[in-house]
């Protein structure tokens, strides 16, 4: 054991290091007492409702699009040229925009995108006030977002992570920028994409080793089953001999789902609330077309949502629609085939008609000369469902609430917390789990950056809501999870007391687990039990592409006297986030007491670096 001046030292380090990141974790709402009898009686959700159909049982499996073509090949071609269909493909270099070097102001780093070794590569740098450059990371792309129409987004493979790139390819322009979110949020090739954003663009993928961050993809795109449900019954009794009475039950027709039903579908990617929350005991990934997304997971909005245009934001836009509020049958298929996407030259007849089922031409409040003065094509859509800006630069999309708008951009102002509200029928939950799914949502929405002012905000009510749910008898690993957070750093004793809870037990979530590691690790450091610590960051790293991780296991490693283990965490540290001077900083310290003088001044010279280029900013 090293001595105490050392492990003084170190944990002083970690503390500072974490801070940074780990800010959410921090709150300064009261102490919870100890938890009183429980009021409530804690029974299991509701349980699922059955469906006639027959494939949304677990005696279904997935048989693949191939599978589907042999007998559907006209839908399948059809559906081949649709968005859907192209939403995530591998690399094809040749496919790839051109090669491209750009600068970034609002980060003051260079990007460029390359070929090399028949791969497409993007590289992020800095530049020294003497125009040295200096890599700060580069790495192949392994998978490209989107089917070009709009931009390109693109995925790379770390130690069997996947990772964003913070560079995009925008048709609009055309050209590379900063990818949506990182002009004003640039997290490099940090931000990790976990099987919830994966989702929307894959049709089938399941995390690996207990990581929601590591991602098997078993369909690329979105395919058939995706909508329609597992295939295995379809196929096999549409092979046999049987002959079959009335509808085909065996898989999900969407078009015979009452609107709730058949929403549901489309609202696993195109229902974005602030939060999603899961069920207790249950998850998104649990869910199968044909059942009500609502018995999986719980989407919560502001309770003055903006009018702004956001991307995922269609389903929310159409529901404050008069047109949909007005009619039971109005849902997203009655303007979009999953199927078949109207040509170019004749989407303006396509969708003008399809309001006209509704509408009579007469209806409209400006005579046709009028209209045809404004749009010759006398497009509905143009009034009604304008193109709008959205939070997503260099591009518009069509705004989905039907009705008449404002020329000027509605954007609202984040003046004062906002109240979380459900945006889906939350009786068939007990209110316990109701009280549940809002303390976590609530906890959600304060991680967000574009709610980092109200974040300490979020997380008093997140604190409120989920200590009154574990005194009331609730012993649910999310709730001791996120229980664990909010006494980070606060009071030793329950974080580890809920950080524990979380850990035997065998069915909590990737996500609970890897935050009971960590509040549970760093406390251990701090209390200077760094053999209790080291295992759980062992495992954490496993878990989380976490920098911070990799930098408290490498001062756990120095403390129990491994040098070499402890560079090389501080390397993958330094390696994940190589924007941070103390990283940097730390990698030279060890090296001098390790006597390789030659690499601490490397370090030591690119930390300088890295303070100058933050200072100028």
């Amino acid at each position: 054991m090293r001595s105490l001046e050392l492990i003084t030292r170190n944990r002083i380090i970690l503390t500072c290091a974490v801070g940074g990141l780990l800010l959410w974790f921090r709150s300064t709402t009261q102490h919870t007492p100890d938890p009183l009898s429980p009021a409530d009686k804690i029974t299991s959700p509701a349980p699922i409702p059955t469906s006639r159909f027959l494939n949304t049982s677990s005696d279904a499996s997935f048989v693949g699009r191939q599978a589907c073509a042999e007998c559907h090949a006209d839908q399948d071609r059809s559906y081949q040229q649709t968005a859907h269909s192209l939403a995530l493909a591998p690399i094809d270099p040749d496919d790839e925009p051109e090669d491209c070097e750009f600068h970034a102001p609002s980060a003051d780093r260079w990007y460029r995108v390359f070929r090399k070794e028949k791969q497409l590569w993007h590289r992020e740098s800095f530049r020294t006030t003497d125009g040295e450059e200096h890599i700060l990371a580069e790495y192949p792309m392994r998978w490209v977002i989107g089917s070009g129409r709009f931009s390109k987004s693109y995925l790379a493979e770390a130690d069997g992570f996947l990772i964003q790139s913070p560079v995009t390819w925008y048709n609009a322009r055309p050209g590379w920028d900063l990818s949506p979110g990182y002009e004003q949020y640039n997290s490099s090739f940090e931000r990790t994409t976990e099987i919830r954003c994966l989702l929307c663009h894959v049709g089938r993928a399941e995390p690996l080793a207990g990581s929601f961050h590591r991602v098997k993809i078993h369909t690329q795109a979105i395919d058939c089953e995706r909508c329609h449900g597992p295939g295995s019954i379809h196929v096999a009794m549409r092979g046999s001999e049987a002959q079959m009475d009335g509808p085909d039950l065996s898989i999900v027709h969407p078009a015979r789902l009452d609107r709730e039903h058949s929403e549901a579908i489309c609202a696993q990617c195109h229902l974005h609330g602030a939060a999603m929350i899961d069920i207790r005991g249950r998850s998104l990934t649990d869910f199968r077309p044909g059942l009500r997304l609502s018995d999986f997971s719980i989407p919560y909005g502001l309770e003055t949502p903006g009018k702004e245009m956001q991307v995922v934001g269609h389903m929310e836009q159409m529901r404050l629609s008069r047109c949909y509020q007005e009619t039971e049958t109005m849902t997203c298929t009655t303007c979009h085939d999953p199927h078949h996407e109207p040509e170019p030259s004749s989407k303006v007849v396509f969708y003008r008609n399809t309001c006209l089922k509704c509408h009579e031409e007469q209806s409209c409040g400006l005579p046709d000369t009028e209209r045809r003065q404004i749009q010759a094509d006398d497009s509905c859509v143009a009034c009604h469902m304008p193109e709008s800006p959205t939070e997503i630069p260099h591009f518009a999309f069509t705004h989905h609430r039907i009705g008449i708008h404002d020329t000027a951009q509605q954007k609202t102002t984040d003046s004062a917390p906002q109240k979380l509200v459900p945006m889906a029928d939350v009786s068939h939950l007990s209110q316990i789990d109701q009280d549940r799914g809002l303390g976590l949502a609530y906890l959600q929405v304060a991680d967000l950056p574009e709610h980092f002012q109200h974040g300490e905000a979020y997380r008093n009510e997140a604190q409120r809501i989920l200590g009154d749910v574990y005194r009331r008898g609730m012993r649910d690993t999310a709730v001791a999870a996120a229980l664990a957070r909010l006494y980070w750093q606060r009071d030793e004793r329950r974080t580890i007391e809920f950080a524990e809870s979380v850990l035997t037990t065998k069915s909590a979530s990737p996500d609970d687990r890897a935050t009971a590691l960590f509040t549970l690790a760093t406390t251990y450091f701090q209390q200077g039990k760094v053999e209790n610590a080291a295992p759980l960051l062992e495992e954490l790293v496993q878990l989380r592409r976490y920098a911070d991780a990799w930098n408290a296991l490498s001062l756990c490693r120095e403390e129990l006297g491994d040098v070499s283990a402890s560079i090389e965490a501080a390397r993958r540290a330094a390696e994940i986030s190589p924007l941070r001077p103390n990283f940097q900083q730390r990698l030279a310290y060890l090296y001098q007491e390790n006597n390789r003088p030659d690499l601490a001044a490397k370090h030591r010279e690119r930390a300088r670096h890295l303070q100058e280029l933050i200072r100028g900013r």
